[in-house]
């Protein structure tokens, strides 16, 4: 009788062992198909966001079309793209790199900025040799133009911004625009007649070199406007 107790408790011992080892495999498995519903969930997300970005930049380059007659670039419902006119100079800026000074075809007086001088690599952040340049940007401005209204204008390629942090072009082309913007402020332009726009890659000069494409444009509006 002790025997057989023994062999029942034997028993019901190993059953039990048994069914925890198999409760707890049955967890490990659950966690692991939750543990790739997850991922794969990641990985839709990612592609629906990758998706969109493509989406939207094939929108930015479709919309960008040649005019006959050796027109420049222009966007649907606009003139040609207003180019620096590289005859025009001032003395105040003459022979700083990456800066152009001129009149663009609307006949508005616009200083260019080489974003390459001014900028790293898909950063909006002003490299600190730019910042000279930038301090006789400001002269002349406090000079000629004081209280005149200034549009700045951020212009990228069509390159995509990839794992620089930033979400498209339009909100590099915003960044850095509001670096200059904010660096001519702390240089005594007043920051209220100033302010941002982004053109992204929809305003190119060149369909050959991008290094064109990238610039800050400082505009004196006509009429305040």
């Amino acid at each position: 009788m002790f025997t057989r107790t023994c062999l029942f408790a034997t028993l019901a011992l190993s059953l039990a062992l048994f069914v925890g080892c198999d409760n707890k495999t049955q967890a490990e498995r659950d966690s692991l198909l939750q543990q790739n519903r997850d991922l794969k969930s990641q990985m839709d997300a990612q592609k629906a966001e990758l998706e969109a970005k493509e989406r939207e930049l094939a929108a930015a380059r479709s919309s960008v079309t040649t005019t006959p007659a050796g027109g420049g670039a222009t966007t649907p419902g606009m003139t040609d793209v207003p180019p620096v006119e590289t005859t025009a100079t001032d003395p105040t800026l003459k022979g700083e790199a990456g800066v152009t000074f001129g009149k663009n075809k609307a006949g508005e007086t616009q200083i260019e900025l080489a974003s390459d001088v001014f900028f790293d690599p898909g950063k909006a952040t002003l490299k600190p040799s730019a910042k000279k340049a930038l301090d006789r940007v400001a002269a002349l401005i406090k000079k000629n133009y004081a209280g005149q209204s200034l549009r700045i204008e951020g212009h990228t390629d069509p390159t995509p911004v990839g794992k620089s942090g930033w979400k498209d072009n339009y909100a590099l082309g915003a960044g850095r625009a509001t670096a200059v913007m904010n660096y001519l402020a702390s240089q005594g332009v007043a920051k209220s007649s100033m302010h941002i726009v982004s053109k992204a890659a929809t305003e190119p000069k060149s369909k050959t070199d991008n290094s064109k494409n990238r610039r800050v444009e400082i505009i004196v509006v006509k009429n305040g406007k």
